[in-house]
C-alpha cells in the first residue's frame, strides 16, 4: 500500500457510514485503506475501486513531526550547554583568600566574561537547535 491508514476508532465506516466506536469492530479495506466495519468488509471490497485512499491523516496533536536528535543537533546543543557552563563556572569561582579576611568582590572583567560566555552558549545552543529543526521540518 502506498498510502497511510486512518485511525479505526472514531472513523466512519466507508461502506455503511456508521461511526466506529471500537477499533476491534473494524479493519482497513485492502484496496483503498479506508476504515470499514468487519461485517461490511466483504461487501465493500467487492464494490471498492481503490479510489479515495487517504494520503495523509491530520491529527491536532501531531501536525509537526517529532524532533529527530541527529548528531549535528546534539552537537549544537551540547556545545551551547558546555560554553554556558564555562561562563557559569567562571562567575562562581571566587578568588583565593586566607581565612578571616573580608571577601573580595569578583573582578568586573571576570563577571563580564562569565555573562558573555553564558549568552554565547545560549545563542549557540538555541540557534543550532532552531536551524536543525527548520531543516527537519523542510524535509516534511
Amino acid at each position: 500500500m502506498d498510502f497511510e491508514l486512518e485511525e479505526l476508532a472514531g472513523a466512519s465506516c466507508i461502506h455503511s457510514g456508521k461511526k466506529i466506536l471500537v477499533a476491534a469492530d473494524a479493519t482497513h479495506c485492502d484496496k483503498c485503506g479506508r476504515a470499514v466495519l468487519k461485517k461490511h468488509k466483504s461487501e465493500h471490497e467487492e464494490k471498492c475501486t481503490g479510489a479515495g485512499a487517504i494520503k495523509r491523516v491530520a491529527h491536532d496533536y501531531d501536525e509537526e513531526p517529532p524532533v529527530t536528535w541527529t548528531s549535528t543537533l546534539i552537537g549544537f546543543v551540547a556545545a551551547g550547554v558546555f560554553v554556558a557552563a564555562l561562563g557559569g563556572g567562571l562567575m562562581m569561582a571566587s578568588p583565593e583568600q586566607p581565612p578571616g579576611e573580608l571577601a573580595k568582590p569578583l573582578p568586573t572583567k571576570k563577571l563580564g566574561a562569565g555573562f558573555g560566555l553564558m549568552a554565547l552558549g545560549a545563542i549557540v545552543g538555541v540557534g543550532g537547535y532552531n536551524n536543525e529543526r527548520k531543516k527537519q521540518l523542510a524535509k516534511k
